[in-house]
């Protein structure tokens, strides 16, 4: 699938950078990145939570399990830090990744019309509750 909206090098250090921000790298054994999640926390309206803004994996180690590894522990970094919900937009003609984060608990809470605004494309929003700790 021809991707829609990457993130540019800039906006991705911005994100991982921030100080709000939960930052995990997967690397092989020679040291290549293999995946990475970028999770920003935010308090709301029912406390402190977590929004996944991105979750890559090469394509040469995708169905290893590296993202599943990769969302869990940022899940549990997010929760030891008092995250109550994860929350996340997943674009809505990307079947493997939604069939991915339900997987994960993650449930579908609506839809945001042209969420990714260059491509003019839509997304669903997924929410997970995180177990207290």
């Amino acid at each position: 699938m021809r991707r829609h909206f990457d993130f540019g090098r800039k906006s991705m250090q911005e994100f991982a950078e921030a100080r709000n921000a939960i930052c995990l790298i997967a690397e092989r054994g020679g040291g290549g990145i293999t995946g990475f999640v970028i999770v920003h926390l935010d308090f709301g309206t029912t406390g402190l939570q977590g929004y996944v803004v991105t979750l890559d994996v090469a394509e040469t180690y995708r169905r290893e399990g590296v993202a599943s590894r990769l969302m869990l522990e940022a899940e549990s970094r997010a929760g030891a830090m008092g995250v109550q919900q994860m929350a996340l937009h997943v674009f809505t003609g990307n079947e493997g990744a939604i069939r991915f984060y339900e997987r994960l608990g993650y449930s579908r809470h609506g839809v945001r019309r042209r969420f990714y605004r260059v491509a003019g494309l839509d997304a669903f929003l997924y929410r997970k509750e995180l177990a207290a700790f």
